[in-house]
């Protein structure tokens, strides 16, 4: 992860905490572009900017995409809570399968906070996503959110995991069955699937950066 350039953190201040800008035509510029810099704010890591990060994140809760989910997933604070119960009470459940931000997206940044808070919350989308028959991707959403729960042995999560230890332990029976059934040229699909992912990881810290 780049670090950030305390030169550049005036103008990155200044282009989180402004409202929208109007372009050439009187129409309001979207969101994105305001949220790169927030995200680009949050790694200074300062507490006075925590107010604008957080209003900012509210105020635009229905356009958030994976680049805040991400700022919320690397930066965690407590501050981020009341956003996230709001975009899974209001948006979570009308993914469509078409939009910046995926269902995964929102539940790192939701684990990352490692907290009561955040523990309620999963346990809640753990009650809600078996009943949600027509949500797009149901059941990898959900294996996901085992997954994730499973992968984070903290003591707020105590509870949640035991809940989730029997799919999580079959899931990984599976996973072991798999790879034992693997070839060469799956072995390779898979590492240049993560050799992406890295690089797309570091587009995105060196856009925002």
């Amino acid at each position: 992860m780049l670090e950030p350039d305390p030169q550049l953190y005036p103008y990155i201040r200044q282009m989180a905490a402004r409202p929208r800008r109007i372009n050439d035509d009187g129409q309001e510029r979207g969101f994105d572009e305001r949220e790169c810099a927030l995200y680009g704010l949050a790694k200074f890591r300062k507490q006075g900017d925590r107010e604008i990060i957080r209003h900012a994140l509210r105020s635009h809760y229905a356009e958030l995409s994976h680049v805040s989910f991400r700022l919320m997933q690397n930066y965690p604070d407590t501050a981020w809570n009341q956003i996230l119960k709001k975009y899974y009470r209001n948006r979570f459940f009308e993914f469509t399968g078409y939009r910046v931000a995926q269902p995964e997206d929102f539940i790192n940044a939701v684990v990352a906070q490692q907290d009561d808070s955040s523990a309620a919350l999963l346990n809640r989308m753990l009650d809600d996503l078996p009943k949600m028959r027509y949500f797009p991707y149901r059941d990898r959403v959900d294996e996901h959110l085992v997954e994730q729960i499973w992968l984070h042995d903290i003591p707020a999560y105590a509870q949640i995991r035991k809940r989730v230890k029997p799919r999580a332990e079959a899931f990984g029976r599976k996973v072991a069955k798999f790879e034992t059934l693997e070839t060469p040229e799956i072995r390779s699909r898979a590492d240049s699937g993560k050799n992406k992912e890295k690089l797309n990881l570091m587009w995105l810290d060196w856009r925002d950066g």
